[in-house]
C-alpha cells in the first residue's frame, strides 16, 4: 500500500485551498482593514470609558493616609539601614 498518490492528492487540495484563501484575502483586503480599524476603535473606546466611571474620593481617608505618611514615616530609618548595612557589600 503506497501513500504517495494519497499524499499527492491531499497536497493538491491543500494548495488549491491555500490559493483560494489568498485570493479571497487580496480581494477583501480593504474590508478587512476597515473591520480591524473599527474593532481597534471600539476596544480603545471601551477602555477609555473606564476612566469616566471613577468612584468618589473620600478626603478624610486621604488626609489620614497623608498624616500617617508624614508623621510616622520610617523611610529615612530604613534608607539609612540599607545604605549603612548593605551598601558597602554592593560596591
Amino acid at each position: 500500500m503506497s501513500l504517495g498518490p494519497a499524499i499527492d492528492g491531499v497536497m493538491k487540495e491543500y494548495d488549491k485551498t491555500t490559493a483560494q484563501i489568498t485570493r479571497l484575502l487580496i480581494r477583501h483586503k480593504r474590508r478587512i482593514e476597515m473591520a480591524a480599524g473599527v474593532l481597534w476603535f471600539i476596544i480603545l473606546s471601551l477602555t477609555a470609558w473606564d476612566g469616566f466611571a471613577q468612584e468618589k474620593i473620600d478626603s478624610n481617608v486621604v488626609a489620614r493616609i497623608k498624616e500617617e505618611a508624614y508623621q510616622y514615616s520610617q523611610v529615612m530609618k530604613t534608607l539609612s539601614f540599607l545604605a549603612d548595612v548593605y551598601g558597602p557589600r554592593l560596591s
